[in-house]
């Protein structure tokens, strides 16, 4: 008689941040393969205190799978640690996953840097550029702001850099960025290596009273909804792929439970998507705006023409027509239709030989002396004076 063959079962221990959509989807690739591990039996813990307790039991786990930055271990104990083990991130500074049974498997954090600069660039013309870290201790921060700059710079662009330290210099570093704001040339092209980091972009914006995106296009990293869908202007983000890393971390777990050696796997095609939401949306060209409205001014001077026509001729909103023309002649749209208007009144009155009152009504004006009284403020003189001193000078 044949004895039945016993089957494995393993216990595999994952640590996740389940919080942010990063960490659920990264969860939800381990879940999406050890469906076809029945033999798998899943523990989640959400905190690295968690791990810790649980590593202190006698009953080990025969797998890890560690998702925050880590996960509370120190290097020393995963090169002690008979444990396979599987850490989504980078390795620690000198650590050669290949001595032992811990491997690293990670998003190209590069390609996200690259992604989201290539992304700005596409948008608009912008006059300068952000990066804002918030964890800044950790590497894949500093690798996204860093590959974002370089292919910035190496389109000729500024890019200034601000980190956001949690404790006790994280009032003092929200100053820096709210100055840092207000001395950028606007518009900004803002980058935030994660969403959490882009609503601190975003409310220095609303504190300064800078319109997103007119004046600072904002893209954050990860799409969670909680964050990009809840704001007055929607959070464009960058959607890497972690549920397939997470997906990966769990096979690569099995092949180390077979037996396999650590290693360091990067997914190259870590970009998903690029969602686009209001923060980033494609504002028109400077320089074509303000051609179209002085056209449109330059035709209708002569009659009552007024600001808000102006812009309804645009499609685009007062706010931004106004901070257009400040950018490209330091002057407001009524500036520009006052300096038609007196144009168009100094043409008429030094070669139609017209009298006042007909230039007056020509030119829209309800009676004389309203438009005596608007020439006399722009000319320093009344109508009249200025012929007679022009006539004098032919």
């Amino acid at each position: 008689m044949k004895t039945a063959r016993k089957k494995s079962f393993f216990r595999i221990t994952v640590a996740a941040t389940v919080s942010g959509m990063a960490g659920r989807d990264y969860l939800s690739g381990v879940f999406r393969f050890s469906e076809n591990y029945p033999q798998w039996t899943l523990e989640v813990l959400d905190t690295p205190e968690q791990l810790e307790a649980r590593l202190r039991k006698p009953e080990k786990p025969n797998g890890l799978i560690l998702m925050f930055p880590h996960a509370g271990m120190t290097r020393a104990q995963m090169e002690a640690s008979a444990i396979p083990t599987v850490v989504v991130d980078f390795p620690p500074p000198g650590f050669d996953p290949r001595t032992g049974r811990t491997s690293f498997v990670r998003l190209d954090d590069r390609a996200i840097g690259i992604a989201a600069a290539e992304h700005l660039l596409s948008r608009g013309n912008f006059n300068s550029y952000l990066c804002v870290i918030d964890q800044p201790q950790f590497a894949y921060t500093q690798v996204r702001e860093q590959s974002f700059r370089e292919a910035l710079e190496a389109k000729g662009a500024f890019v200034k850099t601000i980190e956001l330290c949690e404790g006790q210099t994280f009032e003092r570093d929200l100053r820096a960025l709210s100055l840092t704001l207000k001395r950028l040339q606007r518009p900004i092209g803002a980058f935030a290596v994660r969403d959490r980091a882009a609503i601190r972009i975003y409310d220095a914006c609303r504190e300064l009273g800078f319109s997103i995106p007119e004046e600072v296009a904002l893209l954050g990293v990860d799409n969670d909804e909680l964050f990009c869908n809840t704001l007055a202007v929607p959070l464009s983000s960058v959607l890497p792929d972690h549920r397939r890393v997470g997906f990966l971390a769990a096979k690569e777990l099995n092949r180390l439970l077979k037996g396999g050696r650590g290693q360091e796997t990067v997914l190259r095609q870590s970009v998903k998507d690029i969602v686009l939401r209001a923060s980033t949306r494609i504002i028109p060209p400077t320089a074509h705006i303000v051609t179209k409205a002085l056209s449109f001014i330059d035709k209708n001077a002569s009659g009552d023409l007024r600001v808000n026509d102006v812009v309804r001729h645009l499609g685009i909103s007062r706010r931004l027509a106004d901070l257009r023309f400040r950018q490209i002649r330091n002057e407001s749209i009524l500036d520009a239709i006052v300096q038609a208007r007196i144009g168009r009144i100094k043409k008429l009155l030094l070669t139609s030989g017209n009298p006042i009152s007909r230039v007056a009504k020509e030119c829209g004006f309800s009676s004389t002396s309203v438009f005596t009284r608007f020439f006399k403020a722009h000319a320093g003189m009344p109508p009249t004076a200025w012929r007679q001193r022009k006539a004098a000078k032919r």
